[in-house]
């Protein structure tokens, strides 16, 4: 993952929260589709490293889905 932007990192610890093997197979690919379209600002890069360090799965498990950049119910 080294060569992996900030935001993809992040979208990657999303997807390892999902609930089963299945789910993050899918998520990852969703990742690499959007990846494949769309290359984050250095802004959006900036937040994205930020988030990093306050992401984890406990955090979308209590539903605080804001601490990884996402706004809603879409992270488990």
């Amino acid at each position: 993952m080294s060569c992996t932007n900030p935001c993809r990192a992040l979208a990657e610890r999303v997807c390892e929260c999902k609930f089963n093997a299945r789910a993050q197979n899918a998520c990852l690919q969703e990742v690499e589709n959007t990846a494949s379209v769309r290359e984050p600002t250095g802004e959006e890069n900036e937040r994205c490293e930020e988030l990093l360090d306050l992401c984890s799965c406990d955090a979308l498990e209590r539903e605080n889905f804001a601490v990884c950049g996402i706004s809603g119910e879409t992270a488990l």
